[in-house]
């Protein structure tokens, strides 16, 4: 439960600076604090595998790679318009009575 504590004291200290750094590297807010959050997230999860440096470079070191992670994964998207993506490029477009029919087929599956 220290681990829970602890993380809780380095979160109030440091959100606000984590945030505003994850920020000038996204240059979107969303992203951003989707980031943050993947942050604590790690840091939790890695906390007692931390080695006794400074908390606060070692937080900022946990953002740079999770910024850096997170940005490999969306390159692998492809975005269509605001708000769809498309994970095959390549993929041809299927007709509506295509659609219909494999909506269908999961459909039974389920029935």
């Amino acid at each position: 439960m220290e681990k829970k504590v602890d993380l809780e004291e380095i979160y109030k200290l440091y959100m606000n600076d984590l945030f505003h750094y994850v920020f000038s590297l996204t240059k979107n807010q969303q992203w951003a604090e989707d980031v943050v959050q993947e942050t604590f997230y790690r840091a939790y999860i890695y906390l007692e595998t931390y080695n006794g440096e400074k908390i606060k470079p070692w937080l900022f070191k946990v953002a740079y790679n999770t910024f850096v992670d997170m940005l490999r994964k969306n390159k692998r998207l492809v975005y269509l318009e605001e708000g769809t993506i498309d994970l095959d490029p390549n993929r041809e477009a299927k007709s509506a009575e295509d659609e219909f029919l494999l909506r269908e087929e999961i459909n039974d599956w389920f029935v």
